[in-house]
Protein backbone atom coordinates (compact mmCIF):
# COMPACT_ATOMS: atom_id res chain seq x y z
CA UNK A 1 0.00 0.00 0.00
CA UNK A 2 1.85 2.98 -1.24
CA UNK A 3 1.02 6.50 -1.50
CA UNK A 4 0.27 6.49 -4.92
CA UNK A 5 -2.22 3.85 -4.26
CA UNK A 6 -4.01 5.73 -1.77
CA UNK A 7 -3.92 8.94 -3.41
CA UNK A 8 -5.63 7.00 -6.56
CA UNK A 9 -8.59 5.69 -4.34
CA UNK A 10 -9.21 8.51 -2.81
CA UNK A 11 -9.55 10.47 -5.70
CA UNK A 12 -12.27 10.10 -7.58
CA UNK A 13 -14.02 11.47 -4.01
CA UNK A 14 -11.75 14.92 -4.22
CA UNK A 15 -14.29 17.01 -5.97
CA UNK A 16 -17.37 15.92 -3.12
CA UNK A 17 -14.26 16.20 -0.44
CA UNK A 18 -13.90 19.84 -1.68
CA UNK A 19 -17.00 20.86 -1.97
CA UNK A 20 -18.14 19.60 1.44
CA UNK A 21 -15.38 21.03 2.83
CA UNK A 22 -16.14 24.41 1.52
CA UNK A 23 -19.74 23.98 2.82
CA UNK A 24 -18.68 23.02 6.34
CA UNK A 25 -16.84 26.20 6.90
CA UNK A 26 -18.54 28.67 4.80
CA UNK A 27 -21.79 27.58 7.00
CA UNK A 28 -19.70 28.79 10.77
CA UNK A 29 -20.13 32.38 8.59
CA UNK A 30 -23.76 32.61 8.17
CA UNK A 31 -23.58 33.19 11.85
CA UNK A 32 -24.32 36.61 13.18
CA UNK A 33 -21.00 38.44 12.60
CA UNK A 34 -21.08 39.98 16.40
CA UNK A 35 -21.90 36.35 17.65
CA UNK A 36 -19.69 34.47 15.31
CA UNK A 37 -16.65 36.69 16.32
CA UNK A 38 -17.11 36.09 19.97
CA UNK A 39 -17.26 31.94 19.36
CA UNK A 40 -14.41 31.72 16.67
CA UNK A 41 -12.34 29.40 18.53
CA UNK A 42 -15.47 27.04 18.22
CA UNK A 43 -14.74 26.82 14.26
CA UNK A 44 -12.38 23.84 14.01
CA UNK A 45 -15.11 21.63 16.01
CA UNK A 46 -18.19 23.25 14.46
CA UNK A 47 -16.36 22.08 10.71
CA UNK A 48 -15.28 18.70 12.11
CA UNK A 49 -18.94 18.20 12.57
CA UNK A 50 -20.48 19.72 10.35
CA UNK A 51 -17.97 17.54 7.42
CA UNK A 52 -19.42 14.66 9.20
CA UNK A 53 -23.05 15.74 9.26
CA UNK A 54 -22.80 16.12 5.43
CA UNK A 55 -20.81 13.04 5.04
CA UNK A 56 -23.85 11.14 6.48
CA UNK A 57 -25.73 13.00 4.47
CA UNK A 58 -23.99 12.02 1.12
CA UNK A 59 -22.36 8.61 1.75
CA UNK A 60 -24.87 7.09 4.58
CA UNK A 61 -23.94 3.62 6.14
CA UNK A 62 -25.17 0.99 3.40
CA UNK A 63 -22.83 -1.90 3.62
CA UNK A 64 -23.01 -2.19 -0.48
CA UNK A 65 -21.66 1.39 -0.97
CA UNK A 66 -18.31 1.50 -2.38
CA UNK A 67 -17.81 4.88 -0.25
CA UNK A 68 -19.92 5.10 3.43
CA UNK A 69 -19.81 6.06 6.98
CA UNK A 70 -17.77 4.06 9.56
CA UNK A 71 -16.96 4.12 12.91
CA UNK A 72 -14.30 2.26 15.20
CA UNK A 73 -14.55 0.45 18.37
CA UNK A 74 -13.68 4.06 20.22
CA UNK A 75 -16.32 5.86 18.20
CA UNK A 76 -14.22 7.46 15.85
CA UNK A 77 -16.38 8.70 12.65
CA UNK A 78 -14.61 8.38 9.11
CA UNK A 79 -15.58 8.04 5.79
CA UNK A 80 -14.68 4.35 4.60
CA UNK A 81 -13.58 4.50 0.78
CA UNK A 82 -13.41 0.15 -0.08
CA UNK A 83 -10.70 -0.52 -3.08
CA UNK A 84 -9.69 -4.24 -4.38
CA UNK A 85 -6.72 -4.37 -2.00
CA UNK A 86 -7.24 -2.31 1.07
CA UNK A 87 -9.98 0.13 2.07
CA UNK A 88 -9.12 4.26 3.20
CA UNK A 89 -10.63 5.33 6.24
CA UNK A 90 -10.35 8.88 6.17
CA UNK A 91 -11.20 11.42 9.24
CA UNK A 92 -11.33 14.56 8.57
CA UNK A 93 -9.28 17.31 10.72
CA UNK A 94 -7.91 21.18 10.62
CA UNK A 95 -4.15 20.61 10.26
CA UNK A 96 -1.39 23.08 11.79
CA UNK A 97 1.20 24.90 9.61
CA UNK A 98 3.16 21.79 9.75
CA UNK A 99 0.00 20.02 7.96
CA UNK A 100 -0.11 17.86 11.20
CA UNK A 101 -3.99 17.05 12.73
CA UNK A 102 -5.20 18.91 15.45
CA UNK A 103 -6.00 15.92 18.22
CA UNK A 104 -5.83 14.99 21.62
CA UNK A 105 -2.46 12.68 22.84
CA UNK A 106 -3.87 8.91 23.71
CA UNK A 107 -2.70 5.78 23.28
CA UNK A 108 -5.64 5.13 20.68
CA UNK A 109 -4.43 8.34 18.99
CA UNK A 110 -1.05 6.80 18.67
CA UNK A 111 -2.18 3.59 17.86
CA UNK A 112 -3.86 4.76 14.98
CA UNK A 113 -0.31 6.65 14.11
CA UNK A 114 1.55 2.95 14.98
CA UNK A 115 -0.23 0.95 12.72
CA UNK A 116 -1.31 3.62 10.38
CA UNK A 117 -4.67 1.57 10.01
CA UNK A 118 -8.05 0.51 11.99
CA UNK A 119 -6.98 -2.49 13.48
CA UNK A 120 -10.44 -3.98 14.15
CA UNK A 121 -11.79 -4.63 10.96
CA UNK A 122 -11.36 -7.64 8.75
CA UNK A 123 -9.65 -6.03 6.51
CA UNK A 124 -7.21 -3.32 5.90
CA UNK A 125 -8.22 0.34 6.59
CA UNK A 126 -5.64 2.50 6.00
CA UNK A 127 -5.77 5.93 8.53
CA UNK A 128 -5.99 8.73 6.73
CA UNK A 129 -6.69 12.67 6.85
CA UNK A 130 -8.58 14.81 5.11
CA UNK A 131 -7.58 18.11 6.36
CA UNK A 132 -8.34 21.52 6.15
CA UNK A 133 -6.45 25.08 6.60
CA UNK A 134 -7.24 27.98 7.30
CA UNK A 135 -5.70 31.60 7.51
CA UNK A 136 -5.80 33.28 11.44
CA UNK A 137 -7.13 36.96 10.25
CA UNK A 138 -9.87 38.21 11.88
CA UNK A 139 -12.14 36.78 9.39
CA UNK A 140 -10.72 33.57 8.33
CA UNK A 141 -10.69 31.93 4.45
CA UNK A 142 -9.60 28.19 3.96
CA UNK A 143 -6.51 28.00 1.97
CA UNK A 144 -5.74 24.52 1.58
CA UNK A 145 -7.60 20.85 1.51
CA UNK A 146 -5.16 18.21 1.84
CA UNK A 147 -4.89 14.28 2.46
CA UNK A 148 -2.40 13.56 4.74
CA UNK A 149 -0.77 10.39 6.24
CA UNK A 150 0.10 10.30 10.04
CA UNK A 151 2.96 8.08 11.53
CA UNK A 152 4.36 7.39 15.41
CA UNK A 153 8.27 8.49 15.72
CA UNK A 154 10.50 6.35 17.50
CA UNK A 155 10.10 9.35 20.11
CA UNK A 156 5.96 8.57 20.19
CA UNK A 157 5.64 11.75 18.67
CA UNK A 158 2.37 12.27 15.74
CA UNK A 159 4.19 13.65 12.65
CA UNK A 160 3.45 13.48 8.80
CA UNK A 161 4.98 10.57 6.49
CA UNK A 162 3.49 12.58 3.56
CA UNK A 163 0.72 14.46 2.56
CA UNK A 164 -1.11 15.50 -0.69
CA UNK A 165 -2.40 19.11 -1.82
CA UNK A 166 -5.54 18.72 -3.90
CA UNK A 167 -7.47 22.21 -3.33
CA UNK A 168 -6.11 25.76 -2.82
CA UNK A 169 -7.15 29.20 -2.46
CA UNK A 170 -4.82 30.43 -5.50
CA UNK A 171 -4.86 27.60 -7.94
CA UNK A 172 -8.31 26.08 -7.15
CA UNK A 173 -8.51 21.94 -7.71
CA UNK A 174 -5.55 22.15 -9.79
CA UNK A 175 -2.53 22.96 -7.52
CA UNK A 176 1.20 23.08 -9.53
CA UNK A 177 3.06 20.87 -6.37
CA UNK A 178 0.01 19.03 -5.03
CA UNK A 179 2.43 15.93 -3.98
CA UNK A 180 4.95 16.68 -1.32
CA UNK A 181 7.38 13.80 -0.58
CA UNK A 182 8.30 12.17 2.37
CA UNK A 183 8.20 14.85 5.21
CA UNK A 184 10.34 13.41 7.81
CA UNK A 185 12.62 9.96 7.45
CA UNK A 186 10.92 6.17 7.42
CA UNK A 187 10.25 5.07 11.16
CA UNK A 188 10.53 1.83 12.51
CA UNK A 189 7.40 0.75 13.29
CA UNK A 190 5.44 -1.74 15.46
CA UNK A 191 4.59 -5.07 13.69
CA UNK A 192 0.57 -4.57 12.27
CA UNK A 193 -1.54 -7.26 14.11
CA UNK A 194 -3.26 -9.73 12.28
CA UNK A 195 -6.47 -7.18 11.03
CA UNK A 196 -9.12 -9.13 12.40
CA UNK A 197 -12.14 -8.04 14.55
CA UNK A 198 -11.88 -6.52 18.45
CA UNK A 199 -14.32 -8.64 20.67
CA UNK A 200 -15.78 -5.56 21.43
CA UNK A 201 -16.09 -3.59 18.23
CA UNK A 202 -19.70 -3.25 16.49
CA UNK A 203 -22.00 -6.49 16.02
CA UNK A 204 -22.78 -4.79 12.99
CA UNK A 205 -19.36 -4.40 11.62
CA UNK A 206 -18.20 -7.54 12.27
CA UNK A 207 -20.80 -9.14 10.76
CA UNK A 208 -20.84 -6.79 7.54
CA UNK A 209 -17.22 -6.87 6.63
CA UNK A 210 -17.08 -10.77 7.12
CA UNK A 211 -19.51 -10.78 4.53
CA UNK A 212 -17.63 -8.93 2.17
CA UNK A 213 -19.79 -5.73 2.63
Amino acid sequence: MTQDEIIHLCKPYFGHLIEDGQHAFTDFDTLEPGIRLTVEKARPKFVHERLLALWEQRYGRDGRRKARMAEDCQGIKFLLIEGPKFCVGLRNKRLNRDFISSNHKSDHQSELRGTQSFPEFNMHVAHVFFGLRWTRALVPALSDMSITFECLTVQGRHAVEWRYTFWNASEGDNPQFPTQPLLIPPQPQPKSPLVKPKSDAPEMYRSKHSQGG
